[in-house]
């Protein structure tokens, strides 16, 4: 009898599928219309729902927070939107979740993590939020950093002499995306001897004009630094730009390296400007796209892959940098089939597979 008590009172307080599926989706930037990784966060959303037949309306807070709780209120009353892709900005996810949840409206977290003290797990408190998506952000700036410094041995002179000096451009310090990637490159600098991190310096906006700012700046003050690690593309893209102004050569005098994947960054790796950029957190949207539209639709991705939904950190190079161009360089995923990562479209697949070799396999078949 207690067990079948519990069944009704799980049926009772969860949420209600929509009979119509999902057919609209609220996406947010926390930043301005224009920035590289946003853009191409939000155009993967699009050509997710192109496919699946739902629409998206896109949200740009402008760096406030208050205009993103705002934002949230109006694409619910207004926009008739049933799901949600939001990030903890400002640590403000708690803030965020609770107009969803109050709006019915169904959501994941992306790309920021929330905190579990302050916000619960999801469904637990907040039952319309039903899922994170994750990357390992500090295996992301260890990665950058490692491929910079193996890269920087090998084309250091043989008659050099003292450490590799190396100078980090990091985001919003209030950011705790900027905090994990930056722990990610003090782990690497900490398992050598042969590194010397001579400065960090924070941006607000994580923007190409900080980048290119932040790395002349650097290059003045410590003109011996050969490799500048950066926590996104769009610094790593302005310090490319920074290095050409002072006269040297962006991926020979200074190595430099980024996080995003974004076309710019993978045509700079691929013209070896960039050293490498890696992929992950921009791809969260789609993924999580693709899941609250199998929830809508009766197929619950916490049975297979939990509450917290692991993608895969893609490392680009010169290696791959150029396929990669092939089939997302202009921003057009129409050549992929996103029907076919999904469960309910694709009945045989057992478990979700978020991963660039997914994304080459579904554009193949068509």
């Amino acid at each position: 009898m207690r067990f079948v008590w519990a069944v009704l009172a799980v049926l009772m307080f969860a949420p209600k599928l929509q009979a119509e599926g999902l057919q609209r989706v609220a996406w947010f930037s926390n930043l301005t219309p224009g920035h590289r990784f946003w853009e191409f966060h939000k155009a993967f959303v699009k050509g997710v729902c192109e496919d699946l037949g739902c629409k998206i309306e896109e949200n740009w807070a402008r760096m406030d927070h208050f205009r993103f709780g705002t934002m949230i209120d109006e694409a619910a009353m207004q926009k008739k939107v049933q799901a949600a892709i939001i990030l903890n900005f400002k640590k403000r996810a708690d803030d965020f979740l609770e107009r969803l949840e109050k709006h019915q409206v169904y959501s994941m977290t992306n790309v920021t993590r929330t905190d579990p003290a302050a916000s619960g797990k999801p469904r637990e408190r907040y039952k319309y939020w039903l899922g994170e998506m994750i990357v390992d952000e500090v295996e992301s700036g260890y990665q950058q950093a490692k491929q910079l410094f193996s890269v920087a041995r090998e084309r250091r002179a043989p008659d050099a002499k003292g450490p590799i000096q190396v100078a980090a451009i990091t985001g919003d310090p209030s950011n705790e995306l900027t905090k994990v990637r930056t722990a990610g490159l003090l782990k690497a600098v900490a398992e050598v001897t042969d590194i010397e991190l001579v400065q960090t310096v924070n941006t607000k906006l994580w923007s190409e004009d900080e980048g290119e700012t932040f790395a002349s700046h650097l290059l003045d003050r410590y003109p011996n630094v050969t490799v500048i690690w950066t926590a996104t593309d769009d610094i790593a893209l302005g310090a490319v730009k920074g290095v050409i102004g002072k006269g040297r050569k962006p991926g020979q005098d200074v190595l430099i390296g980024g996080i995003g994947g974004v076309p710019d960054a993978l045509q700079a790796v691929s013209s070896g400007q960039m050293v490498t950029t890696l992929l992950g957190a921009a791809f969260h949207g789609g993924w999580a796209t693709i899941l609250m539209h199998d929830y809508m639709a009766g197929i619950d991705f916490a049975s297979a892959e939990g509450l917290y939904v692991k993608a895969d950190i893609e490392l680009v190079t010169q290696k791959n940098a150029a396929d990669l161009l092939q089939m997302i360089g202009g921003l057009d995923f129409s050549k992929i089939d996103f029907k076919r990562l999904t469960r309910s479209k694709n009945p045989k697949r057992k478990a979700y597979e978020f991963s660039l070799k997914a994304l080459f396999e579904a554009r193949d078949v068509r």
